[in-house]
């Protein structure tokens, strides 16, 4: 199991940093195209291309959602890391290499929708590790493919 996206499981964060392009715009970090797509316009969206993911997170926080935010967001967050896998065959490699491995987001930042939390306030609350799922899925279509070579990543 591996349960942080940290060290050398760091690629897994959509803290890493790894462009990605999705919807004709290309972030610095596939959690800056996350919280760029809460935002309504696309000059809103585009404020996000060129932001670290601790900026983007701190701004995301603050930007007028889109009404249907709670419904679409674990669906946006499955394309955008499709499209960071598909984008970065160095990292879709390694995602591949995590086998049949549980993918867990564990964080202390109390984050039970994308992650798990681990920390004594969220002891009770549910967990749905939507990132690490999404990973898993991710994982699962790129070994359709046949992994790596031979795929049109």
């Amino acid at each position: 199991m591996i349960n942080e996206f940290v060290g050398k499981y760091r690629f897994l964060s959509n803290f890493d940093d790894k462009e990605v392009t999705y919807k004709g715009l290309t972030f610095l970090n596939s959690e800056a195209c996350f919280q760029a797509q809460k935002s309504l316009t696309e000059t809103g969206k585009s404020v996000f291309t060129i932001m670290n993911p601790s900026d983007a997170k701190k701004l995301g926080r603050k930007v007028k959602l889109r009404k249907d935010w709670e419904k679409v967001k674990a669906d946006i967050m499955l394309e955008i890391v499709r499209a960071k896998f598909s984008q970065n065959k160095d990292i879709a490699k390694k995602l591949l290499d995590t086998g049949d491995q549980d993918l867990t987001e564990g964080n202390t930042w109390h984050d039970n929708y994308f992650g798990v939390c681990s920390c004594d306030r969220c002891i009770n609350e549910t967990k749905r590790n939507v990132l690490g799922k999404v990973l898993m899925i991710v994982r699962k279509e790129l070994r359709e493919k046949g992994g790596v070579t031979g795929s049109k990543l």
